[in-house]
């Protein structure tokens, strides 16, 4: 337990590639955080290239180990909550099936015991992407079946007429920092 935290609300972040590069320029996480007067040192982040829902990702952890760092690391006194969890993963489970991605999710969200989830889906540049549509569908559709969870439709955020050439990487997955 972390005697410097307060009883402020709690966040835990788990994402792939695309949440480490928003965090790649740590002031820009940290300024977002205390501009929305959170302090920061009452939220855990963990984005790592190539992470999946299930299975250790590139540094050997996996998402419910995730879960359960962030609940270490933000315990107060005998506080095991988080209020609000981001998970946004799922760009590189794409070419699973549907009953892996369902089992997977039931996996990592059984770990997630407090507060409220907030699942980001998927995106790339191409507004029409085949990939994003079959994926975010299976993922709207389950988590529609579970508490506590919001689905978040980050693909039509980004899609939404708006001018979208300085956002995203010349791979049509990464986002640039604009993005």
């Amino acid at each position: 337990p972390n005697p410097v935290l307060s009883t402020k609300k709690r966040i835990g972040i788990i994402g792939d590639s695309l949440t480490s590069m928003s965090n790649s320029n740590g002031y820009f996480v940290y300024n977002s955080l205390v501009e929305a007067d959170m302090d920061p040192r009452q939220v855990y982040l963990w984005g790592v290239g190539g992470k999946k829902i299930a299975g250790d990702d590139l540094t050997g952890r996996d998402s419910v180990t995730n879960v359960n760092d962030a609940y270490t690391q933000l315990t107060v006194g005998s506080d095991r909550f988080i209020d609000k969890w981001i998970i946004a993963l799922g760009t590189n489970n794409t070419p699973n099936t549907e009953a892996v991605i369902k089992a997977e999710i039931d996996t990592l969200l059984a770990s997630i015991t407090t507060g409220t989830v907030y699942w980001v889906n998927v995106s790339y540049q191409n507004a029409a992407s085949p990939t994003a549509a079959t994926f975010n569908g299976i993922l709207q559709a389950h988590l529609a079946t579970k508490p506590n969870v919001v689905y978040c439709d980050w693909d039509a955020f980004v899609h939404n007429g708006r001018d979208e050439s300085n956002l995203w990487d010349a791979d049509g997955t990464h986002m640039t920092s604009l993005g």
